[in-house]
């Protein structure tokens, strides 16, 4: 029985060890900088934090102020502002936008960089974080990418839908860079722009319904203006014209892009393809962040739909690419439109010919 507390032990200082030592050494390159620094006890990127700062920000302000007034600051909450005489406690404690909130920059303008300069240093025991708001230190490393290349960890959980230009560095990076950019051009932002203009008039026509007039009111705007972007994207991305409710493709249709623009579940599917970006899209933390495995196994019925939305978006992604190599090995185009995906299978398709010839 003995043997649990000491494994916990010295598990325990361990970690403490680790931690120690992590932000020692980070102070230590902070000072061999020459930049202004602020420590702060944990990393503000880091997606538990992140998930839980709130909670954890009520514990810390329990402590004397002396320990945490440098990187969090904190101001009276509503109920307190509109009664001066109550009496306030943690609960009425509402924390500013600090050092330890990842959107520090946008919530506090210049504020933090009056108080510390233009570049300063954000020091935690697992990163060393840069904030600048001096337009020519941000200028210079925006055209010298080589020399301050992109932290790729912090997009790690990205990867599960494949490397992209986002997280991705180095040669990957120019690799899908060099693919990626032939689509953007003015000719296929004049394309994408007319499509926006369809799909808003879509998204107008299922609100006013066939006489042009609504009457009662409308509460479906969060989520229509959802399926807005999406219909967008699927455009750009895959080359498909995605319909709104009333509407119906032109005779003569391919067959193949009518079952991702139908409005109804297909074959071998669960749900339509925009159903399935949708809850992908609404599900997204919550498919990044848990196991599959895990979510059909969670009796909550928000977490199996999570999990039948990604793995039909898997089927409909491997169906476009089957549907995009054999274009390819056809020698087939699209008509017009970005379809990104088409692109980089055409790109990849040319590579390969040229390589075996």
């Amino acid at each position: 029985m003995q043997t649990v507390p000491l494994v916990v032990g010295v598990t325990v200082a361990y970690g403490v060890y680790c931690y120690v030592s992590s932000l020692l050494h980070n102070i230590a390159e902070a000072k061999r900088s020459g930049f202004n620094y602020v420590v702060v006890p944990v990393d503000p990127l880091a997606i538990p934090w992140q998930l839980t700062h709130r909670l954890w920000m009520r514990i810390i302000m329990r402590f004397p102020e002396s320990w945490w007034e440098e990187w969090l600051e904190y101001g009276p909450s509503q109920a307190q502002q509109n009664d001066p005489k109550r009496k306030v406690d943690t609960a009425d404690i509402r924390a500013r936008p600090s050092l330890v909130i990842p959107d520090m920059p946008y919530r506090t303008g210049f504020e933090r960089f009056r108080r510390h300069g233009e570049a300063f240093l954000v020091v935690s025991p697992r990163t060393v974080i840069l904030h600048v708001a001096n337009a020519e230190v941000i200028r210079h490393v925006a055209t010298h990418r080589e020399q301050f290349p992109k932290w790729t960890a912090s997009y790690d959980i990205l990867r599960q839908f494949g490397e992209n230009v986002l997280t991705s560095e180095g040669q990957v990076w120019r690799t899908h860079r060099k693919v990626t950019s032939a689509s953007f051009n003015e000719r296929n932002a004049a394309l994408v722009f007319r499509e926006a203009i369809l799909q808003t008039q879509g998204m107008i026509r299922t609100w006013t319904g066939p006489t042009g007039v609504r009457r009662e009111p409308l509460r479906t705007v969060e989520r229509d203006t959802m399926r807005l972007a999406l219909n967008i994207i699927g455009y750009v991305g895959f080359g498909l014209r995605m319909l709104w409710p009333g509407q119906t493709l032109p005779a003569g249709s391919d067959p193949r892009l009518v079952k991702y623009a139908s409005l109804e579940a297909p074959a071998g599917h669960k749900m339509s393809f925009v159903d399935t970006m949708s809850s992908v899209m609404d599900n997204i933390l919550l498919l990044l962040l848990t196991p599959k495995w895990l979510l059909r196994a969670l009796p909550l019925e928000r977490a199996r739909a999570s999990a039948d939305a990604y793995e039909d978006y898997v089927k409909y992604m491997d169906e476009l690419m089957e549907d995009r190599m054999e274009e390819a090995r056809r020698g087939e185009r699209a008509g017009e439109g970005m379809d990104l995906m088409g692109q980089l299978v055409r790109t990849a398709y040319e590579a390969q010919a040229q390589a075996q010839a």
